[in-house]
């Protein structure tokens, strides 16, 4: 019976990649159960809209998605071989994380990782923690999720605590962007010689035949950076 030869063998376990499931009754739905798991955030928000129900749906995927990718730093997507901290996400998403999730703990271990990156110099890399992919220094649209989740834990929660904490690490990061323009001759020369500053621009835009050029997404994040480290900074006093 366990010749291998034996093309009839009925209990043959190769994986001819054609085969279907054998030993496995009939699955009706009403069997089946959705598991979602994550690092240990409780849920604080809901949207419900009677007027639009598909509102309250579109959300609920939304929030579900974005649990999906808090494991321990708040990846890039859940099923992939990638899944890394990419900042880029962690930015644009803090807003909505903090709104749906207890997120001040989980927020701030992944700061604590930002400072574990960031190099003396005060740059940054685009995925913390740094493994695998991106680039060092990161693309200021990526490394302004610093500056963005920082922010986000102030507007959502009131909370300042996360910025006193790293507020020499905003400094030095602050100063390393400063400094990569002010190589370049300032903002103004940048766009008047169309200089390239960035790599990754507008990831994913509504339109991609219209894409705006990478260095004005970075222009337009180094500006929302520093009118947003500037509130922070009046916050704390």
């Amino acid at each position: 019976d366990n010749d291998d030869n034996d093309d009839n063998d009925d209990n043959d376990d190769g994986d001819d990649g054609d085969e279907d499931a054998q030993g496995l009754e009939m699955i009706t739905l009403p069997e089946i159960e959705l598991v979602h798991f994550r690092s240990n955030v409780d849920r604080i928000g809901h949207f419900s809209s009677k007027s639009v129900p598909l509102l309250s749906s579109f959300f609920e995927m939304a929030a579900g998605t974005l649990g999906s990718n808090l494991m321990s730093v708040l990846t890039d997507c859940p099923q992939r071989s990638e899944r890394l901290g990419w900042m880029g996400d962690a930015g644009s998403s803090a807003d909505m994380a903090a709104l749906s999730y207890q997120m001040e703990a989980f927020h701030g271990a992944y700061f604590d990782r930002i400072r574990d990156e960031m190099m003396p110099n005060g740059t940054i890399p685009d995925v913390v923690p740094f493994y695998k992919s991106g680039r060092l220094p990161a693309d200021p649209s990526w490394s302004s999720a610093f500056i963005f989740m920082l922010s986000s834990r102030y507007r959502m929660g009131g909370d300042i605590t996360p910025y006193i904490r790293h507020r020499e690490m905003v400094k030095r990061y602050m100063e390393s962007v400063y400094i990569s323009v002010e190589q370049q001759g300032g903002l103004e020369a940048v766009i008047e010689n169309n200089l390239s500053w960035g790599y990754y621009g507008d990831w994913l835009p509504a339109n991609t035949t219209e894409a705006p050029p990478v260095t004005y997404v970075s222009i337009f994040n180094w500006i929302v950076s520093l009118y947003q480290a500037t509130e922070l900074a009046l916050g704390a006093g």
